[in-house]
């Protein structure tokens, strides 16, 4: 990267519509076996080497310890898993999976620190192991979050309704013999024989934007995850992020245009690039202090006054519009009628001359920004104009608030 470059990972962490689901608390993060790595946990290669060496020490036929290396070679993981399950048996296969990955160690602050300061609205993990819980016992105020593996979600029929944080053990726990999901038998029942899985799996993916970090596509969980999103939305999901190693232009083409997935790619082996991501993301999207005096106690203070109330947010290529008549005293609207409130999608939204206009000369940029909203809020009924005059209460997110909306031009 030349000198005095943007760095594209710190880039793509600062994208406004990203930053915006981040900061509604409607992003949740997918965890891979790639965050577990730093800790001293094997990824999927190196964890079923390991079982292969313990089922060919077993069978102690040279043979069949071939066969079970040409699958590991070949990648076939879930198979493999399953006969080495069929030798061990299903109890001592537990044990020893239980030996490889339950170990004292300590959470990677790089990655996992910044993890619990996003207010992420939850995290989704198809790894055995305990680190986030750990994360959140040691770096968060609220303590250890809810923590279902996907063979209890039956019991667990509010989690979304609840709106409180939760992690998600997609594929069970460690400490839990019967959530485990790792063999073929295993992704056949999570599949065909958990409808509530697939329900909660499928309203997660519905209503939330989503950052996958720590897979590959090599990784039979990231699969298994694709093919779900593709199942129930086709192309047509809500925004999908994926941090990834050594994704080329190609395979990000198939991701973007077979799952509607926006690879983040970074340098094969610089994984400290996820950490960069993780952590931009988190300082984007702390809490910002709070002030001194409030704008509606400021305006309660004036009286009550007719009021605009005009709500942008921008989600990818397009931006979300909501707009509702109301009064000083009641900003945020909760008296407004739903049938009084309006929404309505610009499909193609110019976000890059908008952002790029304020690098202009001042007298030019007002002109740039304004033309540039006026034509694209043009005709979508927005009483901007009335008699007598009321105050427009605009609402936009953090990130974009530099901007000049003030001069829109209608």
């Amino acid at each position: 990267m030349p000198p005095g470059s943007p760095d594209p990972i710190l880039e793509a962490a600062r994208r406004p519509a990203l930053l915006g689901y981040v900061r509604d608390r409607r992003c949740v993060l997918f965890v891979g076996a790639g965050l577990s790595r730093p800790a001293g946990y094997p990824g999927w290669h190196g964890l079923m080497q390991a079982v292969v060496e313990k089922t060919g020490a077993v069978l102690r036929d040279a043979a069949a310890s071939d066969e079970l290396q040409a699958l590991l070679a070949a990648g076939r993981y879930a198979e493999l898993a399953d006969q080495c399950r069929e030798t061990l048996g299903r109890r001592q296969f537990a044990f020893f999976l239980r030996k490889e990955l339950d170990k004292p160690v300590e959470p990677p602050e790089a990655t996992h620190r910044p993890i619990v300061e996003t207010p992420y609205a939850a995290i989704v993990t198809t790894n055995f192991d305990t680190l986030l819980e750990d994360a959140y016992a040691r770096w968060s105020d609220e303590g250890i979050p809810k923590a279902p593996t996907g063979a209890q979600l039956g019991r667990h029929g509010t989690l979304l309704l609840d709106r409180a944080f939760f992690i998600l053990k997609a594929h069970g726990s460690i400490h839990d013999d019967s959530s485990l999901v790792f063999t073929a038998e295993d992704y056949r029942q999570i599949t065909h024989a958990n409808p509530a899985f697939q329900s909660m799996m499928a309203a997660i993916l519905l209503t939330h934007a989503v950052v996958f970090v720590g897979y590959s596509l090599s990784d039979p969980n990231f699969r298994l995850l694709i093919e779900s999103q593709l199942s129930v939305f086709g192309s047509q999901a809500p925004p999908r992020y994926a941090v990834m190693e050594g994704v080329g232009e190609l395979e990000a083409q198939i991701l973007r245009r077979t799952a509607g997935i926006e690879v983040i790619p970074y340098p094969k082996g610089e994984h400290q690039n996820v950490a960069a991501f993780l952590g931009a993301l988190a300082s984007e999207t702390r809490p910002a202090a709070p002030r001194t005096t409030a704008p509606a106690a400021a305006l309660d203070a004036r009286g009550a006054l007719p009021a605009l109330r005009l709500s942008i947010r921008p989600r990818g290529p397009m931006m979300d519009v909501r707009w509702f008549e109301t009064t000083t005293d009641d900003p945020e609207g909760t008296r407004v009628p739903l049938t009084q409130s309006y929404l309505a999608t610009i499909s193609r939204f110019p976000w890059n001359g908008l952002i790029a206009a304020p690098r202009r000369r001042p007298e030019q940029s007002v002109r740039k920004v304004g033309s540039i909203l006026g034509e694209a809020l043009e005709g979508l009924g927005i009483p901007f104009v009335e008699k007598p005059p009321r105050l427009i209460l605009l609402d936009v997110p953090q990130e974009l608030a530099a901007l000049p909306w003030e001069w829109i031009r209608i």
